[in-house]
């Protein structure tokens, strides 16, 4: 069925994509609510003990499993996850399914108020390096996160969690994968964090055929995971490298997705605020702003309104202008604006892309972090005086209680923008998306043999 459902080919030149589907892992109780945690790049020393307590059976101990004082090279938390993985395969705890199938996940949560529900198709698609077109980046990754998921990939040859892609979907995209939902079984369920998750399997021939080739001729862009990927790039390689003998078809050529079409109304983008603690900032500060931001005071408005009140300040103005906001603790709020954006681009740093002259997040960390008070984004981050929230009241009730000195509110970055960049090869700074809510792990997962 694998080789009837390849819809790769080279076309003029053009590659396009291929999914298929999987035989997928998963646990074999139906109820995932204590079994599913979060992808590892999210989980603090907190959550990953909360986690561990929940049962026994969670698939932190897979994602992410805690280290040891008396860990060695030859037996750590990645040899632990494979025993685990081991134990759990032969004790029934996961089970395999027989027959490949592609999963749908709809993931219902809560965002300002509204109740939204995200599809996600669950497919193995083929990896290609970022120049070869049908998968797109929109951010730069760390060596850190890589080294640390490849030595788990090499001990237990699974794709725990999904990569998380969008894609431009059609009509007929859209209907054929509700059709088969509507006579797919359901597989499990799921309430974690406020969302609650259901997942069926799509196992119907004719179905994942349709699937297969509607998905042939789409881009995927990845919104979650762009450290995953490049170690399922860098796994498949260094298998390669090792192999006598190689056909393109073996397991690593290809990685665990989560295909969401953009169009989807569960699709939601959250802006990234940046927080400063233990920092001298002048007490010229917003005189110094003034010089390339004009300066409005919107802290009546804002006091009554919080961060929602915040938020319509920043959305007004014309349409591409480019605009943050500004607490501090003893109770200011102001909204920025540039002043001559012609100005601004000229002092980028050299060699950023283009577009990245007209984003709030580039020129507040160009002009304002650095330009003004001095600050590496990277290396307050690193130690701490600079952190990050994705909430603008809880921002705003940290610079409040004096636990920051102020913080910069930022607006979401728009799809379509972030979508065009990766288009046009280029990458979003760090830090300036969080697609919302993040795909847990052990929903499904995808083993490499």
């Amino acid at each position: 069925m694998v080789n009837s459902l390849s819809s790769v080919v080279a076309c003029q030149g053009t590659v396009v994509a291929e999914i298929l589907p999987f035989r997928g892992l998963r646990y074999a109780n139906a109820d995932l609510s204590a079994l599913v945690c979060p992808p590892f790049d999210v989980i603090s020393p907190e959550e990953q003990r909360r986690l561990y307590e929940r049962s026994p059976f969670n698939a932190v101990r897979l994602e992410y499993g805690e280290t040891r004082p008396d860990d060695t090279p030859s037996h750590n938390r990645y040899t632990r996850a494979a025993a685990t993985l081991r134990d759990w395969l032969q004790s029934g705890v996961l089970v395999r399914d027989d027959a490949p199938a592609f999963y749908v996940d709809d993931q219902r949560f809560s965002h300002e108020g509204r109740l939204l529900t995200r599809r996600s198709l669950f497919a193995r698609v083929r990896l290609h390096g970022w120049d070869e077109g049908p998968i797109r980046p929109h951010e730069r990754t760390l060596d850190r996160p890589k080294e640390d998921r490849i030595q788990l990939l090499r001990a237990c040859r699974l794709n725990i969690s999904p990569i998380l892609s969008l894609y431009r979907g059609d009509v007929r995209m859209r209907d054929a994968v509700e059709a088969a939902c509507r006579a797919a079984a359901l597989l499990a369920t799921a309430e974690a964090n406020g969302e609650r998750h259901t997942l069926h399997c799509l196992d119907d021939g004719v179905s994942l055929k349709l699937i297969s080739r509607l998905a042939g001729d789409k881009t995927f862009y990845v919104i979650d995971g762009h450290h995953r990927y490049e170690t399922a790039l860098a796994y498949r390689n260094e298998r390669r490298s090792q192999a006598q003998a190689w056909t393109g078809d073996e397991p690593e050529n290809f990685v665990l997705m989560a295909l969401i079409a953009r169009e989807d109304p569960g699709v939601v983008v959250l802006p990234t605020h940046r927080l400063l603690k233990n920092v001298a900032v002048p007490e010229d500060f917003v005189t110094q702003l003034e010089r390339d931001f004009t300066v409005e005071d919107v802290s009546a408005s804002v006091r009554d309104g919080g961060w929602r009140a915040m938020q319509s300040g920043l959305s007004k103005g014309a349409e591409r202008d480019v605009a943050f906001g500004l607490a501090t603790r003893d109770g200011r709020r102001l909204v920025l604006r540039v002043r001559d954006a012609g100005d601004i681009a000229q002092r980028m740093p050299a060699g950023c892309p283009a577009s990245w002259r007209t984003l709030d997040a580039a020129i507040l960390e160009a002009v304002v972090l650095r330009g003004i008070l001095g600050i590496d984004q990277q290396g307050a981050a690193a130690d701490g005086s600079l952190t990050f929230t994705h909430d603008g009241e809880e921002a705003l009730r940290l610079v409040d209680s004096g636990d920051c000195a102020i913080a910069f509110l930022l607006s979401p970055a728009p799809v379509e923008q972030v979508l065009s960049m990766a288009d046009a090869g280029e990458r979003m700074p760090q830090k300036s998306t969080y697609f919302y809510p993040k795909l847990p792990a052990g929903l499904v997962m995808n083993l490499l043999y």
